[in-house]
């Protein structure tokens, strides 16, 4: 008990006194304008962390992208090699792209490597590239003989990673328990939930002029279940024919969505968008009747957190962390992953309900209040101070 007085005493000391700022290195495989979760995050630190207590140098993979891919990879070891010289920490993004290369150049600066995980690389290329349906938890549980050499690769490289940090943040209790199943004791993982970003003040330009409407928003990979969402909507159409729904994102999966949505004859009830900027997907979730996620994985959904600021009512799965920000009933709808009957019986009632509606979105309101910026930075500035010697 002394011994942890003692360490917070000192933690706080260092807050209030920094004889000179903590230099920390970030390796990043994503940058604004790019569109990401690191992005978003690496955004948020680097607006929100410098200042007498941090100074940050920020490393990004897509400085070297336009070069040959083994060449590309040396470049950015000797870039973050570089920068990480006088630094006290690097931190990585990504446990593949850039974590692998940070784990190395900490070995040989011998300085503490942090890494924040946002998902599963290994599990996502799996399903994407050679389309294997295991969950994320049979993954890492179940005999995986039948895996490529490449995905077995990757699986090696995010243990040795993830073994060589010396903090792991992840968004979600649930990433937590997947990250501890890669052989990380669990005291070296810590949750901190992710933030809210400030939301566009004013809309986009972008028209949604349907009635009722629906969006969906996301990567258009097979875990997102799309085409779920857009069998839902022929059922929907029996109730209300003029629905639309507006899919927003791009992704492997867009040929076959476009098939689907001409083969089901639904080419005037369902619009592909692809990618928006801020403004524009701010604008069609504002102004659509229902958000629909349905997903199979989520480390913990960013774009769940803005639907629940911006007050359109939710369905979705319990996939992941999902289970930790939505409660069926209470702040929105919950389904089954891929269950068409009930997607579509569940948005029929928040359209016929609007009572129903308006109580699920303000009560998100009240969740999402609680995952807010000041708590995020201030844990993770906690955590360095308890590595930083």
């Amino acid at each position: 008990m002394a011994s942890e007085i003692i360490k917070n005493q000192k933690s706080l000391e260092l807050k209030a006194n920094p004889a000179k700022p903590i230099r920390i290195t970030i390796a990043t495989g994503l940058y604004p304008p790019e569109i990401g979760g690191p992005a978003t995050y690496v955004s948020m630190l680097e607006r929100d962390l410098p200042g007498v207590e941090f100074d940050l140098s920020i490393v990004k993979f897509s400085d070297v992208k336009r070069y040959p891919k083994l060449i590309r990879h040396i470049l950015y070891i000797w870039k973050l090699f570089l920068a990480s010289k006088g630094a006290d920490f690097i931190y990585a993004l990504d446990p593949v792209s850039v974590g692998l290369p940070a784990a190395t150049v900490s070995f040989f600066v011998r300085k503490k490597m942090l890494l924040r995980l946002g998902g599963d690389y290994a599990w996502e290329q799996a399903r994407v590239k050679e389309g294997h349906i295991k969950t994320l938890d049979e993954f890492w549980l179940e005999d995986n003989s039948d895996l490529s050499f490449k995905t077995k690769l990757l699986k090696r490289v995010e243990s040795f990673v993830a073994s060589r940090s010396a903090l792991i943040v992840v968004p979600s209790e649930y990433l937590k328990s997947i990250v501890s199943k890669w052989g990380v004791g669990s005291d070296k993982i810590k949750v901190i939930y992710s933030s809210l970003d400030p939301l566009p003040e004013h809309g986009g330009s972008y028209n949604v002029s349907a009635s009722p409407s629906i969006v969906s928003v996301g990567r258009l990979v097979p875990w997102k279940g799309f085409e779920a969402v857009i069998s839902a909507v022929k059922k929907i159409k029996d109730s209300y024919p003029s629905v639309v729904l507006y899919i927003v994102g791009s992704g492997p999966g867009e040929t076959s969505l476009v098939e689907l949505i001409q083969r089901e004859g639904l080419s005037s009830n369902v619009i592909m968008t692809g990618d928006l900027c801020k403004s524009d997907l701010f604008s069609v979730v504002k102004n659509s009747d229902v958000f629909v996620l349905n997903t199979a994985y989520e480390g913990l959904s960013h774009q769940l957190l803005e639907v629940m600021a911006i007050g359109t009512p939710i369905v979705t799965t319990s996939a992941g962390g999902n289970a930790e920000l939505v409660k069926d009933k209470k702040n929105g709808l919950i389904v089954d992953f891929n269950h068409t009957d009930q997607i579509a019986t569940s948005v029929i009632s928040l359209l016929s309900d609007k009572h129903q509606a308006t109580a699920l979105a303000e009560q998100a309101k009240k969740t999402v209040s609680q995952f807010n910026k000041i708590d995020s930075i201030e844990q993770f500035k906690a955590a360095v101070y308890e590595l930083h010697e």
